[in-house]
């Protein structure tokens, strides 16, 4: 019967670890230290550089000594074994920032006192970091804030148009709206059913948009010009069926 560890005497048991678990030189004491890989490393050293002779008179030639002995890769770099071959040959591409083309950008904002309340719309374009337009109109006297959200969508679509920017990215800090122009959400306000659609026709005249969701505190300038739009009733927006829907002048591919 086979006898386990365990059934072992805890004497003989020493025996057997020292045995098989640290490594000895010519008989030795075992080379032990806090890293394996030391041990075997220092005793592959020892060995190569004092091998033994048959003859017991022979002396090592003293050159031998100075020889540049390297160590196997599973020695001097245990974990070696691990690491592909292929990726001695290949070049490792630097990871560059993402880039776009993408120069302008439309943010909009709407707010309503009491929802539905005093609303008022505002959107803003720029290019690059360059502010090149901005309005704020006032909505009604009793319009809801997702009234005033796509008015200010629209107001900025329809300038784009207009000063024929043919790809833009549209941010906002309505998350109803995002998802409603992405597709996520379904309309299922009849409210706001005529502003959505006329948003859809003039979306679908840029050859690239993006609609993208941010927090309030990154869209200050849309909501500080919504705001405004409350002060300016002389400046009503129009209704979503008056919106013309501009054509792009010319649409390169």
């Amino acid at each position: 019967m086979k006898r386990t560890l365990n059934t072992i005497p805890l004497s003989k048991r020493k025996h057997f670890m020292s045995t098989f678990f640290v490594p000895r030189t010519n008989n030795k004491k075992p080379l032990v230290s806090k890293s394996p890989f030391v041990g075997y490393e220092t005793a592959y050293r020892k060995q190569v550089s004092t091998p033994e002779s048959s003859c017991v008179n022979e002396k090592i030639d003293s050159s031998s000594s100075s020889l540049n002995l390297t160590l196997p890769a599973s020695v001097s770099n245990p974990f070696a074994m691990f690491k592909s071959h292929s990726s001695d040959t290949k070049t490792e591409t630097p990871i560059m920032p993402l880039q776009t083309l993408e120069t302008y950008k439309i943010a909009f904002d709407g707010c309503s006192k009491g929802n539905p309340g005093r609303a008022g719309a505002g959107a803003v374009i720029y290019e690059g970091s360059t502010e090149i337009w901005s309005d704020s109109r006032y909505v009604g006297d009793k319009e809801t804030n997702n009234v005033a959200e796509y008015t200010g969508l629209i107001m900025g679509l329809h300038e784009a148009l207009r000063r024929n920017i043919a790809r833009i990215l549209v941010q906002g800090d309505s998350e109803l709206i995002i998802k409603q122009m992405n597709g996520v959400y379904a309309v299922k306000s009849e409210n706001i059913r005529n502003y959505y659609d006329t948003a859809k026709s003039l979306a679908s005249q840029f050859k690239w948009i993006e609609f993208r969701h941010v927090y309030r505190i990154d869209n200050k300038r849309a909501d500080e010009l919504s705001n405004e739009g409350l002060n300016h009733r002389n400046r009503k927006a129009v209704s979503p069926e008056s919106v013309p829907v501009p054509e792009m002048a010319t649409k390169e591919d």
